[in-house]
Protein backbone atom coordinates (compact mmCIF):
# COMPACT_ATOMS: atom_id res chain seq x y z
CA UNK A 1 0.00 0.00 0.00
CA UNK A 2 2.88 2.31 0.67
CA UNK A 3 4.67 1.45 -2.24
CA UNK A 4 0.97 2.64 -4.34
CA UNK A 5 0.98 5.38 -2.38
CA UNK A 6 4.73 7.18 -3.00
CA UNK A 7 4.21 6.21 -6.92
CA UNK A 8 0.76 8.69 -7.58
CA UNK A 9 1.71 11.26 -9.69
CA UNK A 10 4.89 12.48 -11.38
CA UNK A 11 7.92 14.84 -9.93
CA UNK A 12 7.04 18.29 -11.38
CA UNK A 13 10.60 20.37 -12.35
CA UNK A 14 11.17 23.91 -11.11
CA UNK A 15 9.72 25.38 -14.85
CA UNK A 16 6.36 23.20 -14.39
CA UNK A 17 6.77 24.18 -10.47
CA UNK A 18 6.50 28.00 -10.78
CA UNK A 19 3.66 27.54 -13.91
CA UNK A 20 1.91 26.39 -10.90
CA UNK A 21 2.50 29.29 -8.45
CA UNK A 22 4.10 31.70 -10.38
CA UNK A 23 7.19 30.95 -8.56
CA UNK A 24 7.11 33.83 -6.04
CA UNK A 25 6.08 34.49 -2.43
CA UNK A 26 3.30 37.64 -2.18
CA UNK A 27 3.98 39.18 1.02
CA UNK A 28 0.60 40.11 2.61
CA UNK A 29 2.36 42.16 4.79
CA UNK A 30 3.01 45.15 2.64
CA UNK A 31 1.47 48.36 4.24
CA UNK A 32 -1.22 50.07 4.94
CA UNK A 33 -2.47 53.61 4.97
CA UNK A 34 -5.14 52.12 7.29
CA UNK A 35 -3.81 50.96 10.67
CA UNK A 36 -3.99 51.07 14.83
CA UNK A 37 -1.35 53.41 16.32
CA UNK A 38 -0.10 51.06 19.20
CA UNK A 39 2.34 53.61 20.93
CA UNK A 40 6.22 53.94 20.33
CA UNK A 41 5.41 54.55 16.52
CA UNK A 42 4.43 51.21 15.90
CA UNK A 43 1.22 50.21 14.49
CA UNK A 44 -0.50 47.12 13.14
CA UNK A 45 -2.55 46.57 10.06
CA UNK A 46 -4.60 43.85 8.72
CA UNK A 47 -2.63 41.96 5.87
CA UNK A 48 -4.14 42.16 1.74
CA UNK A 49 -6.56 38.82 1.41
CA UNK A 50 -5.65 37.27 4.31
CA UNK A 51 -8.13 36.23 7.61
CA UNK A 52 -8.97 39.49 9.69
CA UNK A 53 -7.92 38.22 12.66
CA UNK A 54 -4.24 38.10 11.68
CA UNK A 55 -2.35 41.29 12.01
CA UNK A 56 1.15 43.00 10.73
CA UNK A 57 3.03 44.94 12.80
CA UNK A 58 4.93 47.78 11.25
CA UNK A 59 6.49 51.58 11.96
CA UNK A 60 4.08 54.96 11.61
CA UNK A 61 5.98 56.63 8.36
CA UNK A 62 4.12 59.43 6.95
CA UNK A 63 0.28 58.61 7.74
CA UNK A 64 1.70 54.57 6.29
CA UNK A 65 2.06 51.60 8.34
CA UNK A 66 5.18 50.55 6.93
CA UNK A 67 5.63 46.73 7.53
CA UNK A 68 8.81 45.64 9.58
CA UNK A 69 11.97 44.03 7.81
Amino acid sequence: MKKSILNLGNALNKAEQKSINGGMFINPCNGSSIYNDIGGGECTYTPKGMDTRKLCLGQISNGFCAPLI
